[in-house]
């Protein structure tokens, strides 16, 4: 029964949870559950909130569940040292005051002023100046001696705007409803998805890597990821900046947008358009490198998002899907990209 149960959740579900919860089990006698839960974490990234009265935050009750996940594959977990009733009864009261909170805000009216207000806001910022200096083909540029302007302030517009299309018109196919929220989620992470990229940033991660140079905080060597995450966090805490103002309006946790540009907003179809193998990132990048460094593709930019767009939608599960034509140039695209990984 527990194979089949997981084995479903795994299959439907797994995209879209944020946090585990394990109540007044130690996993010492079902080792399906414990692998089960050890892979979501592993994979989503996501934390364990552990109650019991056995166990406290240092997961002191030597149960199995502590000694896989926390001693063994240090992930990201707490435990709640509490009879499990009391316990729950706890959760299910933050969870009602959370869900009393949203009922009691007046819900948003679509609003493109608000996209342009954030990259107004972000265009000042120091951190998102940085960017307009920085190239997006790093050393190929002198390599190609080429000196045609192609950096990550401009690719990150460019990403944000091809993001947001993709999202109209994958939910105008699927007749699904949008929301501002998701709007703004998703174009905020298209904008600062590369904010944390160094002067030739995946070469200088590779010299960290071999120096063991990490960010304070971080058990693994220096990667742009680690950097975004920082970055982020130093302009939502900035009054002057007025990305705070705007993510409050629409109800947007700034944490939300992190996970999204890290791939694990917990909603599949959203996670595809900022972090994935066809994501609006990699359709940016592919078709300007090409043109910057003087490659020819076999997809005609001006087509291709119309074309690779039309029939594709997001399931009931909430995967996105693509059919007939949109299939044809998914496979173009991923061609194409193989091709300009292995020339340039």
């Amino acid at each position: 029964n527990t194979r089949t149960i997981v084995e479903t959740i795994w299959k439907y579900l797994s995209t879209r949870i944020s946090t585990v919860i394990t109540v007044g089990i130690s996993c010492n006698w079902d080792e399906i559950l414990l692998k089960f839960i050890l892979q979501l974490m592993n994979e989503m990234s996501i934390p364990l909130l552990d109650i019991n009265s056995f166990s406290d935050k240092a997961f002191n009750g030597r149960t199995q569940l502590g000694d896989t996940i926390v001693r063994q594959s240090y992930l990201e977990a707490s435990a709640l040292h509490i009879d499990a009733v009391e316990g729950l009864r706890l959760v299910n009261r933050a969870l009602d005051k959370g869900m009393k909170e949203r009922k009691n805000r007046p819900p948003q009216a679509m609003n493109e002023l608000d996209e342009v207000e954030l990259v107004n806001a972000l265009d000042q910022h120091k951190y998102i100046r940085r960017l307009a200096k920085v190239s997006q083909l790093g050393l190929k540029g002198y390599w190609l001696e080429t000196s045609i302007k192609n950096e990550r302030w401009g690719h990150s517009q460019e990403v944000a705007e091809i993001a947001k299309k993709m999202y109209l018109q994958m939910t105008s196919n699927s007749q699904k409803s949008r929301t501002m929220y998701e709007r703004i989620l998703i174009y905020t992470a298209g904008l600062l998805h590369d904010c944390g990229h160094l002067p030739f940033s995946h070469l200088l991660e590779e010299v960290f890597e071999e120096l063991s140079w990490c960010m304070q905080g971080e058990r693994t060597a220096f990667k742009h990821s680690h950097y975004t995450r920082w970055v982020i966090q130093q302009i939502y805490a900035d009054k002057s900046c007025a990305l705070k103002c705007i993510l409050d309006k629409y109800d947007v946790d700034v944490e939300e947008v992190i996970r999204l540009i890290d791939g694990r907003c917990g909603l599949a179809y959203i996670d595809m358009l900022i972090n994935s193998a066809l994501d609006a990132d990699k359709i940016a990048y592919i078709f300007t490198d090409a043109e910057k460094s003087n490659r020819n593709l076999a997809l005609s930019r001006k087509d291709f998002l119309n074309k690779f767009l039309k029939k594709a939608y997001i399931t009931q599960e909430g995967l996105v899907a693509f059919d007939g034509e949109s299939a044809w140039y998914a496979m173009r695209l991923l061609d194409e990209r193989k091709r300009m990984y292995d020339e340039l």
